[in-house]
């Protein structure tokens, strides 16, 4: 008799971001989500805060949130430069196209990676979740 094998195989884009409201118990809308893969991908720390609608408070929420996943990610025993994946979810406005809401999205993907980078994590990805794709 053989054991299952329990572990969690993502080989692709898709499949990271199909991952994602299984790692958090829900969708995350209008939201980033940080996780730190663990030795299984799916046990290491993950943290959401909320997606300001105002995008003036982007960098401050940037600032805000990478500096608390990474003390997050170390008190639980998470080495943050071993990688972070942050995923940035958004539905578009009205009157907005996915993709426009996607291109909305790339400032704050650069500053969380640049505030990432203080703190001496490396983000392995950053993927945009709009209008259920990615």
């Amino acid at each position: 008799m053989s054991t299952p094998d329990n572990t969690v195989q993502v080989t692709s884009l898709p499949n990271l971001a199909e991952i994602l409201p299984y790692l958090l118990g829900h969708y995350p809308d209008d939201s980033i989500a940080l996780h730190a893969p663990g030795p299984n991908f799916y046990d290491g720390p993950i943290m959401t805060c909320p997606l300001p609608e105002d995008s003036a408070e982007w960098q401050d929420t940037a600032e805000n949130a990478a500096r608390q996943f990474v003390a997050y990610a170390h008190d639980r025993g998470h080495d943050p430069a071993q990688g972070v994946i942050i995923y940035l979810c958004r539905e578009p406005s009205p009157g907005q196209s996915p993709e426009d809401a996607a291109a909305f999205l790339a400032p704050i993907g650069t500053w969380l990676t640049n505030e990432f980078a203080e703190h001496r994590a490396n983000v392995l990805q950053t993927i945009g979740l709009v209008a259920n794709r990615w």
